[in-house]
């Protein structure tokens, strides 16, 4: 499935998890690498219905399971849904998750949503600081 996600063979990679989840109960790293293949082919609602899944599946969710999530929603925009999800993350979010979130404030130009997250991102890192420039820049607000 991983070898999909890196070629955006998201359909091959949902098809390799129907038969593994048909043969045995899959694990956290195998909805890892569905999700993956489908957040590269921008296929965020795959996404979330992989996150139900796991849920369903008595299987925990990590801050990497929503950060593939948070990820795959700002790509296509959503980043209403993007926030939505990172506040049902809770405690898991981590600085991965918050640089999803300030990413897809890029796409919906909501440079004063970023610049807030950014503040309440635990650690921050170099890609959290380009996603809230990037956030800033789109929205002609990079001196903020």
């Amino acid at each position: 499935m991983s070898a999909c996600a890196r070629a955006s063979a998201w359909q091959a990679a949902l098809q390799e998890f129907a038969q593994l989840s048909a043969a045995s109960e899959p694990d956290l790293a195998a909805y890892h690498a569905a999700m993956s293949a489908c957040q590269s082919a921008s296929e965020w609602a795959r996404v979330l219905a992989l996150l139900e899944s796991v849920s369903s599946n008595h299987l925990h969710p990590n801050a990497d399971t929503f950060a593939k999530c948070i990820d795959a929603c700002g790509r296509a925009s959503q980043w209403q849904l993007a926030l939505d999800i990172l506040g049902t993350a809770g405690d898991l979010s981590d600085k991965a998750t918050y640089t999803a979130a300030i990413s897809s404030c890029e796409q919906g130009r909501k440079w004063s949503l970023a610049l807030e997250l950014f503040g309440r991102t635990p650690e921050p890192n170099l890609a959290t600081f380009g996603a809230t420039l990037g956030a800033c820049a789109v929205a002609g607000r990079w001196v903020e």
